[in-house]
Order: structure tokens, then sequence, then C-alpha cells
């Protein structure tokens, strides 16, 4: 087996870049991104439906790099635990990296908001 890491991404990355117009910075850092179907459906399905500007052109990147969106099996959704809440999309990068010799996962984090006068 290969020593080459699986990379997955998040909804913020693919969101984030996308807003940006900066989608090819993932596909210059790392080639092949997989993308959880939770995940595609956050950003691509609701995005669209929500009129949200760069879901199409993440659809449409997606589409163009050939990246594989992925199916996470039933099984390893349900033995995955987190001990923290979780959307559909995060539980669903997390639960299929376990799965995985030498995951790389693509995920923002939410700072906290500065305190006034900070």
């Amino acid at each position: 087996m290969s020593s080459r890491s699986d990379v997955l991404c998040d909804a913020g990355p693919l969101i984030t870049l996308g807003k940006l117009k900066r989608l090819e910075v993932l596909a210059e850092l790392y080639g092949e991104v997989r993308i959880p179907s939770p995940v595609y459906d956050e950003v691509v399905t609701s995005g669209l439906a929500k009129g949200a500007s760069d879901a199409m052109t993440v659809r449409l990147f997606i589409q163009r790099q050939n990246w594989p969106v992925v199916n996470v099996p039933q099984a390893d959704l349900a033995s995955y635990t987190p001990s923290v809440i979780l959307d559909a999309g995060e539980r669903a990068v997390l639960a299929l990296a376990q799965t995985m010799r030498y995951p790389l996962v693509l995920k923002s984090m939410k700072l906290p908001a500065a305190k006034p006068g900070d």
C-alpha cells in the first residue's frame, strides 16, 4: 500500500475557496481530493437551493477535476461515535478518515468571537 495520504475535504474549505475563486489551490496542493456525499450535498445541493453563488463554482470545479464524491458506508457512520456534536458532513469526513491508513482531512475551524475591546 502507498504511503500517500487520502485527502478528504469538509465543507468549509470548499465554500471559502469557492467564494474566493481559488479552488485550484486544492488541486495544486493535493491532486485528488475526495468529497463525502454529505459534504457535497451541504455545499452544492443545498447551496444551489439557497442561491449561493459559490455552489455552482464548487460543483463545476469538482466535475472538471473529476474528484470522487464518495458515499460513506452506514456501518462506518454507525461505528464512529464522536464526543462532540458534528453536522452530517463533518461526521462523514471523520468517519471515513478512520477507515483510511493515511488520511488527511481538510477542515476549517471556527474561531471564537473576540471580546469587545480586545
